[in-house]
């Protein structure tokens, strides 16, 4: 745990603006192009609810000009009513996911600074788990090749889960042996 926030914390310390960029490529995989595909979405749920908006005024012109029966009208007014009420809701989720993609942007920005002072730590308190750690979860033992290991998943505050470095990427898995 500590070896993990010293290593954040020194790539932090010696350039905080590629320690951002670093976390937000970490970010960007996660997300692995659904951003992309959510604001497409989106937008063509604007488009469809725009739609669907002159199609009901006309429809309702029709109605009460006696183009069409009132049965028809209140059927295909139910219709669409339902339609656009589903499109809204699609909409508001995923303006609520592409929020979520930007404030984890926004607390990349706080927590380099944040974490930057941390890198010469001598050990682990509570008041230093309590400001960058949101959460670890340690897994049941896990027999991998003969050795027993178990599988620790630090999140970090304004960050989440960016793991360990093991490999010199800060996304790896953290794996602890067990005894």
């Amino acid at each position: 745990m500590l070896g993990d926030i010293r290593r954040h914390a020194a790539f932090s310390a010696s350039d905080k603006e590629e320690y951002a960029a670093h976390l937000m490529r970490i970010a960007e995989q996660e997300w692995d192009g659904e951003l992309s595909s959510w604001k497409k979405e989106a937008e063509r749920c604007a488009n469809r609810l725009a739609e669907l908006d002159v199609i009901i005024r006309t429809l309702y012109e029709d109605s009460v000009f006696g183009r069409i029966p009132r049965e028809r009208y209140a059927s295909l007014s139910e219709t669409y009513e339902t339609e656009a009420k589903k499109l809204k809701e699609r909409k508001l989720e995923l303006q609520n996911r592409m929020d979520a993609y930007c404030k984890r942007s926004r607390n990349v920005e706080e927590f380099a600074p944040l974490v930057a002072q941390y890198a010469d730590i001598p050990c682990l308190t509570e008041e230093l788990l309590n400001t960058l750690v949101e959460k670890i979860f340690v897994h049941e033992k896990e027999v991998i090749d003969g050795n027993t290991f178990m599988r620790v998943e630090i999140y970090y505050r304004f960050i989440g889960s960016v793991g360990n470095g093991d490999d010199g990427d800060l996304k790896a898995k953290k794996y602890v042996k067990a005894r």
